[in-house]
């Protein structure tokens, strides 16, 4: 990552010095700034890839007939560590990995309801484009804006008129159920035999159908 930065920056500041970048270049400021993120990144000492380094190294002199007996020294070239300290290290970078698989985990899950969300979203949207605009919201000169029916007509639009159509969002099968309900309801008082003795009764309970599912609509209307 380091030499592709190193890289960017050379060829941003060759380009720049050719006059390939115009009419404006790389202005004084940006230029020093650059100049010293290309000199500091060329200085910095390259990170070691040795899992161990920075842990003392010990070496081993064998002693005895058959070399059975062994001492440790330091030496910074030995090839050999102390275990504990070796096994923090490894410990540590075991707890990593499994954070970042962790992250990435998250991250999926996170990816695929994301993509859930939006599939959901853009099957709303387009069941709301298919619709006829029930109304429109007009722009005009006079009247900063106004609702009507009809949509614009060509002389309209001539003279500066905008509009945005306004779509019925899509109603909820709850919402539904209570406009059937609504829709019985009328049907039975509109077919009631009114002589009949529990006529008040059947008609209470019908009215109050209607009115539970008209309250209904009026919420889903003011909410859309």
């Amino acid at each position: 990552m380091t030499s592709e930065l190193i890289s960017q920056i050379d060829s941003l500041l060759a380009l720049d010095a050719n006059g390939c970048l115009v009419p404006h270049g790389i202005g004084g400021l940006a230029r020093e700034l650059l100049e010293r993120c290309q000199v500091e990144l060329n200085t910095r000492a390259t990170p070691s890839t040795d899992t161990l380094a920075g842990l003392q190294r010990y070496d081993l002199d064998f002693h005895g007939l058959h070399g059975e007996d062994a001492y440790m020294r330091k030496d910074e070239t030995g090839e050999y560590v102390l275990h504990s300290e070796a096994a923090k290290i490894i410990a540590a970078k075991d707890a990593r990995i499994k954070e970042l698989e962790t992250d990435v985990s998250a991250y999926i899950l996170s990816a695929v309801d994301q993509d859930k969300r939006r599939k959901a979203l853009e099957a709303e949207l387009a069941q709301i484009k298919a619709q006829e605009p029930v109304a429109y919201k007009v722009y005009g000169h006079i009247r900063p804006f106004f609702f009507r029916h009809e949509p614009l007509s060509d002389f309209e639009i001539n003279i500066g008129f905008t509009a945005d159509p306004l779509y019925a969002a899509p109603i909820s099968d709850s919402l539904k159920a209570k406009c059937d309900r609504y829709e019985q309801a009328l049907d039975r008082i509109s077919k009631m035999d009114r002589s009949h003795g529990s006529w008040d009764t059947i008609a209470h309970d019908a009215v109050n159908i209607a009115g539970s599912a008209l309250s209904s609509i009026a919420t889903h209307k003011n909410t859309t």
